[in-house]
């Protein structure tokens, strides 16, 4: 699909989108429960392989009265079976631990650049425990029984193998402990996850290191509402930037999520100052196209570059189709605005939803076109019938 985009600006006022990141750890906080009702899961590619991942794992799913009821996943009891995780980091680093309790093959399938995002944190671990872990193109193998005991597991890639060993240790029959090797990244989303845990009555204590977290414990929870998604909500509110005069409500200031910080580093483009992405590598594309027309200097971006796509090269190739000069390092960007203007070439989605999105905020004071931008799918199936509500003219081709 394409999209054209002509210059306009933004107004209106808009209700937040689920958040993905609330909606998977809750989702399968559900399914692992004898049965919950979760408001708000959101209309998402991501959300889809979720559902259809522990659909094969044997939870129960069901619409009812505008929630989705899911319960009864008894990791212990699971078959062998085939998951296809989409494109979905989340659904496959969320979901392997879980694969791992019950002794049974489990293959797991991607698309896209799924399988080649770092999975070596879940490699080293089978290796150590004398699990199966092949990885052979598109499609993983694991076996194993996990017990309780000790586990040391990095967080220095991604805070992802941190939250599904945190969901899936309390279901075991021992007492266990994490230990977080490495300064964990996205630590943010790891509290996130300790906050859900216990919303569903998951007991752990946090120590100097990571967790301990005890055996035998049981998901309990009437109904779960997912809340709004900071980090979505920064393309609608990033048009204000531009100077539009965009409301995004819904969203929950005590939120953990790490991407709230977008309000505080809009108001730091154009100035000398660095701002830090380690936390928020999500908020990475549309940081990059606001600099593209206020200036910006960024650090923690190292792991731009495992994303659904290079972030720093996809969003360096695009930028230069609109003029405009992006500096990068192992770990840091530098973005000029000098040279700015309309794109004379096609914008190239690199099959990442939030290069999708940045890009049709940018082009917003450019005009220009962007194939692939069905890729916004991912994460918000909405976007631009969301957009033409806070009248930027988009046509869909």
């Amino acid at each position: 699909m394409q999209v054209i985009v002509a210059p306009s600006v933004g107004r209106g006022s808009i209700v937040a989108p689920p958040s993905k990141s609330a909606a998977h750890r809750g989702l399968i906080a559900a399914a692992l429960s004898e049965g919950c009702r979760i408001y708000g899961l959101g209309n998402s590619a991501d959300m889809d392989a979720t559902c259809r991942a522990l659909i094969a794992l044997g939870a129960q799913l069901r619409e009812e009265s505008g929630s989705l009821y899911a319960g009864g996943l008894r990791p212990q009891e699971c078959k062998p079976c085939h998951i296809d995780c989409g494109e979905s980091g989340s659904t496959l680093r969320f979901i392997i631990p879980l694969c791992l309790i019950g002794g049974q093959p489990i293959t797991l399938s991607g698309q896209g650049r799924l399988m080649e995002r770092p999975l070596e944190e879940y490699r080293q671990l089978c290796q150590e425990k004398g699990f199966a872990f092949e990885l052979a193109g598109n499609t993983l193998t694991v076996c194993g029984a996990l017990k309780g005991g000790e586990y040391r597991v990095s967080g220095a890639r991604s805070s992802q193998f941190i939250t599904g060993m945190m969901l899936a240790l309390p279901m075991l029959d021992g007492d266990s402990r994490l230990i977080i090797e490495g300064q964990a990244q996205s630590r943010s989303y790891i509290d996130l996850t300790e906050q859900i845990l216990k919303e569903f009555g998951i007991r752990l204590t946090k120590t100097d290191d990571g967790y301990i977290i005890p055996g035998g414990q049981h998901y309990r929870a009437e109904r779960f509402c997912v809340e709004a998604d900071w980090s979505n909500a920064a393309f609608p509110e990033a048009l204000n930037v531009l100077g539009g005069d965009v409301t995004v409500t819904g969203l929950r200031e005590a939120s953990t999520q790490g991407d709230k910080i977008y309000r505080k580093y809009f108001g730091l483009l154009g100035t000398e100052q660095q701002m830090d992405l380690s936390d928020c590598p999500d908020l990475a594309p549309i940081l990059f196209a606001l600099a593209a027309v206020k200036g910006g200097r960024f650090v923690g971006c190292k792991r731009l570059r495992l994303k659904e796509s290079d972030r720093i090269a996809a969003m360096h190739s695009e930028l230069k189709k609109c003029g405009v000069t992006l500096a990068a390092d192992e770990d840091s960007v530098v973005i000029s605005p000098d040279g700015l203007c309309p794109p004379k070439e096609t914008i190239c989605s690199h099959g990442d939803h939030r290069i999708v999105m940045a890009m049709t905020v940018l082009l917003t004071r450019l005009g220009g076109r962007i194939e692939g931008a069905e890729a916004v799918g991912k994460s918000w199936r909405d976007f631009f019938e969301a957009m033409k509500l806070l009248d930027i003219e988009v046509i869909q081709c």
